[in-house]
C-alpha cells in the first residue's frame, strides 16, 4: 500500500505543457509557458556530494511533439568522504599546491567541499506520448511523458574545509576519525562522517579555481495538467561536464592511480508550469 499511495502521489504532482489544446471544436495554438523547478541536486564524482537545485524555464513550443526551453539553474552541494586522502608524498592523490598543508600530514586529509554552479541553457524536448497517440491516432491531452537534452555553458565555484580555525591542517586524522567503531562496516561509515563532522569547522575556506565552461544533458519527465493552464511535473536530468573533474576538489585517487573521469551531476525536481 505505501507503494501506491507514492504512485498515486507522484502521479498527482506531475504536469505538462506544450500540446494543442480543442476547445468547442476549434484548435488552438500552444501557448509559451514558464515553469519553476526545485528538487534534489546530487554530484558523481571521487566523493559523492548532496543538495538541492533550483531553476527557471521558459517553454515555446516548435510543434506538437517539440518544444525548446530556455533554462536558468542554480545548484549547491556538499561531499564528505569516510576515506582519507594523502600527499603526493605518501603515494595518494593529493597532488596540487593547494594541498601543501598536507606534506607533512601522514594521516591525510578526509576530502570535505562545497561546491555551487549555475547553468544557462538551452533544452529540447521530445514528446513520447504525443507521438504515440499520433501514430495511433488517439488523444491524451492530460498527462505527457518526454525526453529532453540541453547544451549550456556554467559558471562554478569549489570550496574545500581544508584548515582548522588556526589555518592549520587537520592533524591525526586517521586516528581522531576512528573513535568508536564496532567493525559494522555500514554503522562505521556514519560514525567516520559523523565523528569528522565534530573535527572539522565547516568553513570551506579554501577555493581553488579550474577549466570548464561548457555542459550538457539529457534526461526525461512525466507530468500531468491540473488545469487548462496550470500544470506539475517530475523530471529527472544527468548533467555532463567537459573535460572536469574538479568539482569535488579530487582529480586523483592516488598518486599512482591518476585516471582522469569527468564528474557528472543529476538534478531530480518536480516543477509548478503556467502557460502564458
Amino acid at each position: 500500500m505505501p507503494f501506491f499511495y507514492f504512485l498515486i502521489f507522484t502521479i498527482s504532482i506531475t504536469s505538462s505543457y506544450g500540446q494543442n489544446t480543442e476547445k468547442n471544436g476549434a484548435i488552438k495554438k500552444p501557448r509559451v509557458g514558464i515553469s519553476l523547478h526545485s528538487g534534489f541536486f546530487r554530484i558523481n564524482g571521487d566523493v559523492d556530494g548532496n543538495g538541492l537545485g533550483h531553476s527557471i524555464k521558459v517553454q515555446m513550443p516548435l510543434h506538437t511533439i517539440f518544444s525548446l526551453r530556455a533554462n536558468v539553474f542554480y545548484g549547491s552541494a556538499k561531499g564528505l568522504n569516510d576515506a582519507p586522502w594523502v600527499h603526493a608524498v605518501y603515494g595518494g592523490g593529493l597532488v596540487e599546491t593547494f594541498y601543501e598543508p598536507y606534506r607533512n600530514q601522514q594521516e591525510g586529509w578526509y576530502p570535505s567541499y562545497r561546491t555551487n554552479q549555475s547553468i544557462i541553457e538551452v533544452e529540447g524536448l521530445f514528446s513520447l506520448m504525443k507521438t504515440v497517440t499520433k501514430v495511433l491516432d488517439i488523444k491524451i491531452d492530460n498527462f505527457d511523458f518526454y525526453v529532453l537534452g540541453s547544451f549550456g555553458i556554467f559558471g562554478k565555484k569549489t570550496s574545500l574545509d581544508l584548515l582548522d580555525q588556526n589555518g592549520l591542517p587537520y592533524v591525526n586524522m586517521v586516528s581522531r576519525a576512528s573513535s568508536g567503531l564496532n567493525n559494522d562496516i555500514a554503522a562505521d561509515r556514519k560514525k567516520i562522517k559523523e565523528n569528522i563532522r565534530g573535527i572539522y569547522d565547516g568553513k570551506y575556506e579554501t577555493d581553488f579555481n579550474y577549466k570548464g565552461l561548457f555542459t550538457h544533458s539529457y534526461g526525461a519527465g512525466f507530468s500531468m495538467k491540473i488545469t487548462q493552464l496550470l500544470s506539475l511535473g517530475l523530471e529527472h536530468k544527468r548533467i555532463f561536464y567537459p573535460n572536469v573533474d574538479y568539482l569535488d576538489g579530487i582529480r586523483f585517487r592516488t598518486g599512482i592511480d591518476q585516471t582522469l573521469m569527468d564528474d557528472k551531476s543529476s538534478f531530480t525536481n518536480v516543477f509548478f508550469m503556467m502557460q502564458i
